[in-house]
């Protein structure tokens, strides 16, 4: 079995923003974790201010029914 995790917006929750796959539920959420600490140093080395990237302006949830 494969689980996915996926980080939303808050502000727009239906649009996932990364995600990540893994063999355990524990696997699966840190490499969601992972990935969206790379989206954020991305846009931070980009130029966006320290605001623009607060991890508390996302949610990390289970995708139901990955494969």
């Amino acid at each position: 079995m494969t689980y996915k995790f996926i980080a939303v917006e808050k502000t727009t929750p239906t649009i996932p923003r990364v995600w990540g796959v893994g063999k355990t539920e524990i696997e699966a959420k840190l490499q969601c974790e992972i990935a969206l600490r790379e989206k954020l140093l991305f846009k931070l080395k980009g130029g966006c201010t320290i605001g623009a990237i607060n991890t508390n302006l996302y949610k990390i949830k289970e995708q139901k029914g990955a494969q």
